[in-house]
């Protein structure tokens, strides 16, 4: 009778799992950002990124958000577990309007034989001369 074989040893080099590499969740300020690896589309932020075992090389990523500008974001080899990455607002030049108060702007028909109502007098420009009716002869 042949010699049954060897089980083979547990924890041996041979019978080891490949080392797996690390992953790193990148989050984006305020969240849901795309987020691209070149051209490739990783998905919205948060996502997770896994590193192959033993690439050092930093990770180009841009980031991007309507409403904000896009980020060029580089992912170093010694970032931790969780990186969040902040966004900045496009300016508009818009933003003054949108913090005003509802002010209506008053009637836009008027009964008939109803006169215009004058505008209130602004003392920011009391520099200016008082309005004048000219009446032709």
């Amino acid at each position: 009778d042949p010699a049954p074989a060897a089980p083979a040893a547990v924890g041996s080099a041979a019978a080891a799992a490949p080392e797996a590499g690390t992953k790193v969740s990148v989050d984006s300020m305020p969240t849901g950002a795309r987020v691209f690896r070149g051209e490739s589309y990783l998905g919205k932020a948060p996502v997770t990124i896994a590193r192959p075992p033993g690439d050092d090389a930093p990770i180009p990523l841009t980031l991007s958000l309507p409403g904000y500008q896009d980020r060029l974001y580089t992912l170093e080899p010694t970032a931790g577990p969780a990186v969040t990455v902040p966004l900045a607002a496009v300016d508009t030049g818009h933003r003054d309007h949108a913090h005003r108060p509802y002010r209506p702007i008053g009637p836009t028909r008027l009964r008939p034989g109803a006169v215009a109502p004058r505008p209130a007098a602004d003392p920011a420009r009391e520099d200016r001369a008082p309005h004048v009716d000219v009446v032709a002869d």
